[in-house]
């Protein structure tokens, strides 16, 4: 759904009437003038998503005795996370209506249903009983949706796998228990490091912290190449420790070749690091356990980027990918990161050990996935595109009553471009509109009468790029 962003000052009940639906995933503080333009939009016709603690705050973003679109559309919100409020637990939100479970792993508000006429999306957990974490209420003509959590900005790990890479969850094999994650990597991919375990923490840093341990399992296949990083976000990544894996069973780290690593059989990796200061780099002791109980380690120092003057001194995000650029496959089990405390604790701030089983893979991205066919099947949007996972859309205004559809197929190659291959799309206009063609070769398309009055445009293939105009009437 191509958004526009509306600024403090365009949230007003005159500008806000030409949508049909506002985003709200983080709006807390609010001015008195903006909570009625809310209130106004929806009791027009308008449907809102409201996020955790929209509305708790006021303009000045001091706390409100109550929130005024909680009195007036029946809902609370309990306290509010603060900004670097670390605690992040791992919640299961269950539908109510069936289906697949969520894990949201990001900070919450507890939230609380004041009127009948909510009906509950999700629980976060089994049971009637169980705290609401989504609803949705009709109100005036329109309509509201409230979350509990912020469902893009959580901790947690995410699988991204498309193209021909694939990540499963598998009984095939397993270091300990039953599963383990099954990375299939192709080089057909949107991305180089697909498939990529993406884990993000809660930061954990000097002087509070020492540093941390890295603790994983991993099988790999003769033809597999492996990435481990270990990184902050501060402006762009900064990189801690790094370990590559590349096929043929050696391992690289600190920008050397350090010895053999077992193929097609389970061996431990542990990355044992300690930040850096001012007057030291940040060093780290990389080892592994052989299968027989051997162990092999190297102590090694982190080098710094050119970009940045201080040593690595923070963690906030892990990442285990496929580098490779041919089809190979490796398996990952027990992933563990704990920070070391400056007082000699040790805290496991995240663990990963798949015995969930296949609806793991239902990472947070998934929920705003989920979120989203509800908010496409309670306001369609203008244009609909019909079409596999590997295809993306853009949309583009060209001139009163144009528009520029933009296909890219994430799985094609260049020799791909202008090709009869790649798969079908199908464009689903509410609108009418009286004309299409294909712009790089100005062919037209049939346009064919849809439900309710739409029109239906059918794309024989997307090779690698389209850009399809249509016109409305």
């Amino acid at each position: 759904m191509p958004p526009d962003f509306v600024f403090d000052s365009d949230l007003t009940s005159g500008t806000m009437a030409r949508y049909p639906l506002l985003l709200m995933p983080l709006s807390q503080a609010l001015s008195d003038r903006q909570v009625q333009a809310v209130i106004d939009f929806v009791r027009g016709g308008g449907t809102v998503l409201l996020g955790m603690g929209t509305g708790e705050l006021d303009a000045e973003a001091q706390p409100r005795g109550a929130n005024p679109l909680g009195a007036v559309f029946g809902f609370a919100f309990g306290r509010l996370p603060e900004p670097l409020e670390k605690a992040s637990p791992r919640r299961q939100w269950v539908p109510t209506a069936g289906g697949d479970a969520v894990w949201v792993c990001g900070p919450r508000a507890t939230l609380t249903m004041r009127t009948a006429d909510w009906q509950i999306l999700y629980r976060e957990g089994l049971g009637a009983d169980a705290p609401p974490a989504a609803a949705v209420r009709p109100f005036g003509r329109g309509r509201v949706l409230v979350l509990n959590s912020d469902p893009v900005a959580v901790y947690g790990s995410t699988f991204a796998a498309e193209g021909r890479t694939r990540m499963d969850i598998t009984d095939e094999t397993a270091a300990a228990g039953r599963y383990s994650l099954r990375c299939t990597d192709h080089p057909i991919a949107p991305q180089t490091f697909h498939p990529d375990l993406e884990t993000k923490v809660p930061p954990f840093t000097r002087p509070d912290f020492t540093g941390g341990e890295l603790n994983c399992d991993l099988r790999l296949g003769t033809k597999a190449n492996v990435s481990i990083a270990i990184r902050t976000t501060d402006g762009r990544p900064i990189q801690g420790p790094v370990v590559r894996l590349p096929a043929g069973g050696k391992a690289h780290s600190g920008g050397q070749a350090l010895w053999d690593v077992p193929v097609d059989t389970w061996f431990h990796l542990r990355v044992d690091y300690r930040f850096g200061d001012a007057d030291r780099d940040s060093t780290y002791r990389l080892s592994v356990t052989l299968p027989d109980g051997g162990t092999r380690a190297a102590d090694l120092t982190v080098a710094k980027p050119w970009y940045c003057k201080a040593a690595y001194c923070a963690t906030d995000w892990v990442v285990i990918f496929g580098a490779g650029k041919v089809p190979a496959t490796f398996y990952l089990d027990n992933v563990e990161l704990t920070a070391l405390g400056a007082d000699g604790s040790r805290k496991i701030v995240h663990r990963l050990d798949f015995e969930e089983g296949p609806a793991l893979t239902l990472g947070p991205t998934h929920l705003v996935r989920q979120l989203g066919r509800l908010l496409k099947m309670w306001v369609p949007p203008p244009i609909a595109v019909d079409a596999p996972p590997e295809i993306r859309a853009g949309f583009f205004r060209r001139d009163p009553g144009k528009v520029l559809v933009h296909l890219y197929n994430h799985n094609a190659l260049r020799r791909d471009w202008q090709k009869a291959t790649g798969p079908p799309v199908r464009l689903r206009c509410r609108p009418p509109i009286n004309a299409a063609r294909l712009v790089f070769s100005d062919r037209a398309l049939p346009v064919h009468q849809g439900d309710a009055g739409g029109s239906l445009v059918e794309i024989p293939h997307v090779g690698l790029y389209e850009v399809i105009e249509v016109q409305q009437q």
